[in-house]
């Protein structure tokens, strides 16, 4: 038996986007014989970098666990929301999926910019009320 976790358990987080960001991954064996060779993969959304290290853990003894980081970088045109990493282990015929949400938000200088665009033009709305006001 195989379990994907986090040192934590949590299976989520957040990210800005274009930001890399590097996860810590357990691997149990929960089973009765050492394991060999687990493969790790990832499903991804497009445009996002997503690699392990290692990506294959050589053998893990029963009861025990390996560790590998999994780096995930989102898509620096990524739109804020919520989305999924899915991540497999496979040894032989056995393969264990785990799914990590990830809130990706937008950086803040986004923000700035919208904010100081809907000042310019209230600014210059009023400017024009001000410089010609009633004729």
């Amino acid at each position: 038996n195989l379990e994907v976790t986090t040192p934590t358990g949590v299976l989520s987080g957040k990210m800005t986007a274009g930001k890399e960001k590097k996860i810590e991954i357990l691997v149990a064996n929960t089973g009765s014989s050492t394991l060999k060779s687990v493969m790790l993969r990832a499903t991804k959304p497009n445009g996002w970098l997503v690699d392990y290290e290692p990506q294959i853990i050589e053998a893990i003894e029963p009861g025990k666990s390996a560790s590998s980081v999994l780096t995930v970088k989102p898509d620096r045109n990524a739109m804020a929301g919520d989305y999924v990493v899915s991540t497999e282990a496979t040894v032989g015929d056995t393969k264990v999926r785990t799914q990590f949400r990830i809130s990706v938000k937008t950086p803040v200088v986004w923000g700035w910019i919208g904010i100081l665009i809907m000042a310019t033009a209230v600014g210059s709305i009023y400017y024009v009320f001000r410089k010609y006001g009633r004729r």
